[in-house]
């Protein structure tokens, strides 16, 4: 594994950063091999000591936000959009684009193996997603979530 330090994070040389300029990245933070970072019209921006790991797909069609302190285990897809599935006049590979707007993941998150955040979520301060999980609707401040759709399950918090 090779990372490559530029200004002041890390990213794999074996990451993918699609158009590179809708993409801002923090202070020491870090980009795993195999991560997809990819943006057509709206920011993505990472803040200070994040880490996302390898296989992990960010797909910025409308705004992703990460702030500081978060961490992202390997093979998580952020998805900031949807297909306008109500439509049936087109195919649905021609159907527009639609999003909630934006994901927002908050300080000191983490998000566990293979979870999936929808689009218009956003992840409150201290929460944690358990693996496999899939986050349809906004998580509360040091909630812990897990199942498909995510559940609350405990809290960080006594």
């Amino acid at each position: 594994m090779f990372y490559k330090r530029i200004f002041w994070y890390y990213i794999s040389n074996k990451a993918i950063l699609e158009s590179r300029k809708m993409i801002k990245i923090g202070k020491n933070s870090t980009i795993h091999d195999y991560v997809i970072i990819g943006s057509v019209e709206n920011m993505v921006i990472i803040w200070e000591n994040t880490g996302i790991n390898v296989f992990t797909v960010i797909n910025g069609w409308s705004w992703v936000i990460i702030w500081n302190n978060v961490l992202i285990a390997p093979h998580c897809m952020i998805a900031s959009w949807n297909h306008d599935h109500k439509q049936t006049k087109i195919p649905m590979t021609q159907a527009k684009r639609i999003s909630k707007w934006p994901i927002i993941i908050e300080d000191d998150v983490w998000i566990g193996a293979n979870s999936t955040i929808t689009d218009g979520v956003k992840i409150w301060k201290g929460a944690v997603i358990g693996a496999w999980s899939v986050v349809t609707k906004n998580v509360n401040a040091y909630e812990i979530v897990w199942w498909v759709p995510a559940k609350v399950i405990g809290n960080r918090k006594p």
